[in-house]
């Protein structure tokens, strides 16, 4: 785990935290940030396991390089 968060990643947080999904959320700016959160575990060839403190969740790949909200 990396402590250090970047600008970048502080912004995301603040909005994720708020509920707020930015419009267009890169793959590896999610995996970037929780990296310097917690823990990612691969978990078979799609997904993953994002854990921070004691929260694990398991997460796909999108098929694209972003998440879009819906």
């Amino acid at each position: 785990m990396n402590t250090h968060i970047d600008h970048r990643h502080d912004l995301l947080l603040e909005r994720l935290l708020a509920g707020s999904l930015p419009r267009s959320v890169h793959w590896s700016d999610v995996v970037e940030l929780i990296g310097k959160l917690g823990e990612i575990e691969p978990h078979g060839s799609t997904e993953s396991a994002f854990i921070v403190g004691s929260q694990r969740a398991f997460f796909k790949r999108p098929s694209t390089h972003s998440f879009e909200e819906r």
